[in-house]
């Protein structure tokens, strides 16, 4: 008779998420595509549920959803943009605003999406520190159409790492 071999516990991690207290860091509000095409040829995902109205209203929709995945991005964008205004700067269309931050760069993610966006849906996304992980913030988005909550995802983030200097040694002989 077989036995199963007894594997060795695996070692804990000293390293744990920390609860701090949430913090506003950026928000924006951004307008859904009016339509998914190009993104299905970017992505390669060609689900008719998001390109042809035909399909959606098979579904009982009235027109196609936009992909979770467009949103995803768009979040992960926000958080790691560059290029912000300051938090008490009129509330446009698109203009990201945000508390000085250093540069982020993601170094895990996790999305969840719990409703449906329209296609012209406009979405408000609000960026908060959360917690930490040894020496990374975790920092959680919530994805909003009017009060009703579609999406949250949860980011590590770490500061952006540079590309290794090349150093040349010559020796004097």
């Amino acid at each position: 008779m077989l036995r199963p071999s007894r594997r060795p516990p695996l070692p804990r991690s000293p390293i744990r998420f920390v609860d701090t207290p949430r913090s506003f860091l950026r928000h924006v509000r951004v307008q859904a595509p009016e339509n998914m095409t190009a993104f299905a040829i970017v992505s390669g995902d060609f689900n008719r549920s998001h390109t042809s109205y035909a399909a959606a209203r098979l579904s009982g929709l009235e027109c196609p959803l936009v992909h979770g995945m467009w949103l995803s991005a768009t979040v992960q964008h926000t958080l790691c943009a560059h290029s912000t205004q300051p938090v008490d700067s009129p509330d446009t269309l698109g203009v990201i605003r945000s508390v000085e931050m250093p540069e982020a760069e993601i170094s895990a993610w996790s999305y969840r999406m719990f409703g449906m966006v329209q296609l012209n849906d406009i979405v408000d996304i609000t960026i908060e520190r959360v917690g930490r992980i040894g020496g990374e913030l975790v920092l959680e988005a919530t994805c909003r159409i009017g009060d009703e909550v579609v999406s949250i995802a949860r980011a590590r983030t770490r500061a952006p790492r540079t590309p290794m200097s090349t150093v040349r040694v010559f020796s004097a002989r």
